[in-house]
């Protein structure tokens, strides 16, 4: 029974890694994203959510001559980063919080770090991981948005935006309105497909304002369900169409 469910899986993906077309892409975002962009010059990429640095690595192995700011409120690592940077140059941590305002934020920290958020996770989320959700602390972290970061650091452009900050999105897009007008060719961003996090932005709303800012979405990435099969959360690229010949 378990060969067979194996063998079933497998035929799936690999028709669903062959055929063009489908909602969801099972190949590597980072790697797609490469190919969107072959061909642009891309001198700068953002990581929001950048935890130890995972997939900054990813983001700096695809674009061999950018610059990947990383930015991560969660002190528990700042070391990791630190070392990092010293290790590869072209990685820019920042350690603080991306949002529309430069106010200071709580930062609620949980036994699972994925699931840490300025946002309260709701009930859908504890059951889904009860264990995961429960509190371990609550710590006040600095904020800047996009927009006055490129100010301050005189960055001139971003061309990749990467999000993983929890329901926080919106207000990280909020703050990168200009850059998004101006410079952004692709965003990938973790989307939550129904809510998790009291008063964190959904799917709809992030669509929303990207397409408002010339955006299209490109593929979804990743999905996940519950046991009930609802689906929760996934990652999705979107890109400036026009500016990519597509």
């Amino acid at each position: 029974m378990m060969n067979t469910r194996v063998s079933s899986f497998l035929r799936r993906a690999v028709a669903l890694w062959k055929k063009r077309g489908n909602l969801i892409s099972c190949e590597n975002p980072f790697s797609v994203l490469r190919g969107l962009l072959d061909g642009h010059a891309v001198s700068d990429v953002v990581d929001a959510g950048a935890s130890n640095g995972q997939i900054s690595r990813k983001l700096l192995a695809r674009f061999p001559k950018a610059r990947v700011h990383g930015f991560e409120p969660n002190p528990d690592y700042r070391a990791a980063l630190t070392a990092f940077a010293k290790e590869e140059p072209r990685f820019r941590p920042e350690f603080c919080a991306l949002s529309d305002s430069d106010e200071d934020v709580e930062l609620q920290c949980f036994a699972s770090p994925g699931i840490n958020s300025i946002y309260t996770p709701n009930r859908r989320l504890r059951a889904y991981s009860p264990a995961g959700t429960e509190s371990r602390t609550t710590v006040r972290v600095p904020c800047t948005t996009l927009d006055q970061w490129r100010a301050t650091r005189q960055v001139p452009g971003v061309q990749v935006i990467k999000l993983d900050i929890q329901g926080a999105e919106g207000r990280a897009l909020r703050g990168a309105s200009g850059l998004l007008r101006e410079a952004v060719l692709a965003v990938y961003t973790e989307l939550l497909f129904n809510p998790l996090y009291e008063q964190g932005a959904i799917y709809s709303e992030i669509d929303l304002f990207l397409r408002q800012h010339g955006f299209a979405l490109y593929s979804f990435y990743g999905p996940k369900t519950d046991a009930r099969g609802l689906l929760l959360w996934g990652n999705a690229i979107y890109i400036q169409p026009e500016k990519l010949g597509l």
